[in-house]
């Protein structure tokens, strides 16, 4: 029986024979009152205690597990942070989660693969790994220790109540890299303005070899980045942007698709270096790395079954059999992709690993022939005077809403609320100023969708990609060293968070 139904019990039997005392002639009740009285009345009081301790022990217990699950959930994202920085989280947690009271953090350890000082003090057993551990204490009431020594110590305001908590850290996630390449042909522009200037000069020295196989007969050069120039739907073929690629090269210049294939290679041997030897590497040495290439133009290849989660050798094979396509089709593959990369798991088993999907891209949507001749997509064809209007931003008439529109971040919504961390590297398009619309497809067509408010304004690629990402992990590279340095920057960070909490 529950000591405060004791309580409850003996509380109405004193008060019937306090009732008795006037009319008991021979004071027998009165005699077993007082005899009574004394033991009921600590009774009464180790009830009191009782509630009042299971009260504090509760409460205790509770801050104490929200102050370990802050310390573990803290150093699961950055595993370098100090012990003392971590011990006085778990102080300042414990007073803000316990009411009416001090509470007292009176011992801490942190075992960790990076913070290793107290691993053999944790339970003293050095075995126990990849915790957090903790006990606190605060004064409780206790008021009748003589009695119900079973209760509690000491005495008064003194007796102490006390907590524990063990909380394990996952530093062995299982990890799916995903990069998803835009391998369009408006990405062997040059990668810097130099670049774009020793093109321009081949170009002018070679003109005979920019024209493209759709339309021989073309007095205007499609020259490096070239979208179905010529006049039929799909006239340019991969082959023919591979050219405009190595024509690049023989002008001594370096496109962004150069510099993309370069850094991607890079990241995987960033990856493996940091597992194996960076400021994080006895952490992240324990994650499992599983890698995936694809790539996305005309349409979305996936990486054949040689080399799906394959391990750092593989991906960089992967990554140098990416090919050059044309058009850039994001919104016409990306439910594939979306499907394809399925829902991120918890990062504790094989089957539901951690995923991390970076996406490199321009973000420019290019759907040009389909809706400017043959009018799918619900247009009635943009190759109609009703589709040409006056654009004040930028002083010239233009198609408007038929091509080089920016990415429907739908598809990333849904990758993100699947639990896939998406991160987006841009490389974006410069607003192009001073051609003859009449007689550049860029300005009549493209950049009033990419500048919709003139050179000045914001690029709407831009805004939608950065919604695109996960937040935090939007990156914009504008020359060379930023898309390498974008690469890295974006996946450390991810990498940084892969630890987690068990428990």
């Amino acid at each position: 029986m529950k000591i405060s139904a004791i309580f409850d019990r003996l509380s109405r039997r004193i008060v019937s024979a306090a009732r008795l005392l006037p009319q008991n002639r021979h004071g027998a009740v009165a005699l077993m009152f007082a005899l009574l009285a004394p033991l009921l009345i600590l009774c009464m009081f180790g009830a009191i205690d009782v509630t009042s301790m299971n009260n504090s022990r509760n409460q205790l217990q509770s801050a104490t597990d929200t102050a370990a699950l802050a310390v573990s959930s803290t150093d699961s994202e950055n595993p370098n942070t100090t012990e003392a920085t971590l011990k006085s989280l778990a102080a300042s947690m414990l007073q803000a989660n316990f009411k009416g009271g001090t509470p007292s953090l009176t011992a801490f350890s942190l075992c960790t693969p990076v913070q290793t000082a107290d691993c053999a003090k944790v339970n003293g057993n050095p075995t126990v790994t990849n915790t957090v551990s903790m006990t606190t204490s605060v004064k409780g009431s206790c008021w009748v220790p003589l009695v119900l020594p079973g209760v509690c110590t000491g005495g008064g305001e003194t007796a102490p109540v006390y907590a524990s908590n063990t909380t394990n850290i996952g530093f062995a996630a299982n990890i799916q890299m995903n990069m998803l390449l835009d391998v369009s042909g408006s990405m062997i522009v040059g990668a810097t303005t130099n670049d774009v200037n020793l093109i321009s000069t081949w170009v002018t020295n070679n003109w005979s070899q920019v024209h493209y196989s759709g339309d021989s007969s073309q007095s205007k050069p499609c020259a490096f980045a070239c979208h179905d120039e010529g006049p039929t739907p799909g006239s340019t073929t991969p082959s023919d942007v591979q050219t405009g690629l190595t024509n690049a090269h023989a002008a001594g210049a370096t496109t962004r698709y150069d510099v993309m294939i370069s850094a991607a290679s890079a990241l995987i041997d960033h990856i493996q270096t940091e597992v194996t030897s960076g400021p994080q590497a006895q952490a992240l040495s324990k994650n499992t790395y599983g890698f995936n290439v694809y790539s996305l133009s005309d349409n979305l290849v996936a990486p054949t079954a040689a080399y799906t989660n394959t391990n750092y050798s593989g991906a960089k094979t992967a990554i140098s059999n990416v090919q050059l396509g044309v058009d850039t089709h994001m919104n016409e593959y990306l439910p594939t992709f979306v499907s394809d990369i399925g829902a991120g798991g918890t990062g504790n088993s094989s089957t539901s690993p951690l995923k991390f999907v970076i996406l490199v891209t321009d973000g420019v949507e290019s759907d040009f022939y389909k809706d400017f001749y043959s009018g799918e997509n619900g247009n009635v064809g943009c190759n109609n005077s009703s589709n040409l209007a006056s654009d004040p931003a930028w002083s010239y008439y233009t198609f408007t809403g038929c091509y080089a529109s920016p990415i429907n971040t739908a598809y990333c919504t849904q990758l993100k609320n699947n639990g896939v961390v998406l991160a987006v590297l841009e490389t974006p398009y410069v607003p192009l100023t001073g051609q003859d619309p009449n007689e550049q497809l860029y300005e009549l067509f493209v950049r009033h969708n990419l500048y919709p408010s003139g050179p000045s304004g914001p690029s709407a690629v831009s805004t939608a990609l950065q919604a695109c990402a996960t937040t935090g992990y939007y990156y914009q590279a504008n020359s060379s060293a930023a898309i390498s340095s974008g690469f890295t920057s974006l996946t450390d960070k991810f990498l940084a968070s892969t630890a987690y909490v068990k428990q």
